[in-house]
């Protein structure tokens, strides 16, 4: 019987996709240094959702100023960042309540060590260059200790966005890695492509050969293994 192993695969693909309105409207005014939320249901939602959580009532375009200053509510400690990370150097992830908003936004906090970190701490948004500003969320590289824990200027003030925003599809890039179980069937597959073969299963009551690493015959539901 073929041993059961772990296989490590990945996933990667680029992709684009369109924002809607609500989006479209973040990521222009993000793009122009300017965080916004939404006002729904007596309270400011940022990032803005399309709908009230609470309702599913559509959010509307009631859009609010927030930020750039916020307090954090909670945060976990990110010893050491892998190449996915936001950030190069240890750092934190936290809820960051903006001024101005009622709801949490989770982003990354460069604050130099972990004994700087504490909820209630007042941070600020740290943008990128306005030339390289792209109407990403990652156009905020991280937050930062406030130098001056004030309420932000302007935090809750209407934000009256364009006829057409700037802004309206997004270029993204997935990348995942995930570990699988490999059954016995897989191993058989796997150790046969690896010599070179393609290997099948014959289901008993249809006689049907199943190609790849299925385990059983889909259309008798009968279970397969090393004997077929």
């Amino acid at each position: 019987m073929a041993e059961t192993k772990e296989f490590a695969f990945n996933l990667t693909f680029p992709f684009s996709r369109t924002l809607g309105a609500t989006l479209s409207t973040f990521s222009s005014a993000i793009a122009e240094g300017q965080i916004i939320g939404v006002r729904t249901g007596g309270r400011v939602i940022a990032p803005p959702l399309e709908y009230d959580p609470d309702t599913g009532a559509d959010s509307g375009t009631d859009w609010v100023k927030v930020g750039p200053k916020g307090t954090v509510t909670s945060w976990t400690w990110v010893p050491k960042p892998t190449n996915l990370h936001p950030l190069d150097r240890p750092f934190a992830f936290a809820f960051i309540t903006l001024d101005g908003a009622d709801t949490a936004m989770i982003h990354a906090v460069d604050a130099g060590s972990e004994s700087a970190m504490s909820a209630g701490m007042r941070v600020e948004a740290k943008f990128k260059p306005p030339a390289e500003c792209v109407g990403r969320i990652d156009d905020i590289i991280a937050f930062t200790p406030a130098t001056d824990p004030s309420p932000s200027v302007d935090a809750g003030q209407p934000f009256t966005a364009p006829d057409e925003n700037d802004i309206t599809e997004m270029d993204a890039f997935c990348d995942l890695t995930y570990v699988d179980n490999a059954s016995p069937t897989t191993m058989m597959w796997a150790d046969a492509l690896m010599a070179g073969r393609l290997i099948g299963q014959k289901c008993p009551q249809c006689a049907r050969t199943v190609i790849g690493p299925r385990g059983m015959c889909s259309v008798c539901a009968i279970e397969l293994d090393e004997s077929h």
